[in-house]
């Protein structure tokens, strides 16, 4: 998640087409670096695979990434919390056999 969470904030500040994810990848790297002290290898593919899937980064057909304005995330994102949490919808997993 803390992936995603940093992957969305810099392609809301920095939209990209796909083939500088590397380039992305690196600052993040360095910017945890910088300003949290840690080294970390962070997967931004999987990162991009998650949001995609979830509707929080759209690609255009020339490729470029973008992630959805933060007031749209936050709606976007309580109704993907509020389907999930559907209590109708426990209920009736919970009597599937």
């Amino acid at each position: 998640m803390k992936e995603d969470m940093l992957l969305y904030a810099f392609l809301a500040r920095y939209p990209l087409k796909y083939d500088a994810l590397p380039e992305i990848k690196q600052q993040i790297m360095t910017f945890l670096e910088q300003q949290c002290g840690v080294r970390v290898d962070f997967d931004a593919e999987d990162a991009l695979r998650r949001l995609l899937a979830d509707g929080l980064v759209r690609t255009d057909e020339a490729g470029r990434l973008t992630a959805i304005a933060p007031s749209q995330a936050r709606a976007h994102l309580d109704t993907l919390w509020d389907k999930l949490l559907d209590i109708d919808s426990l209920d009736h997993a919970a009597t599937r056999p």
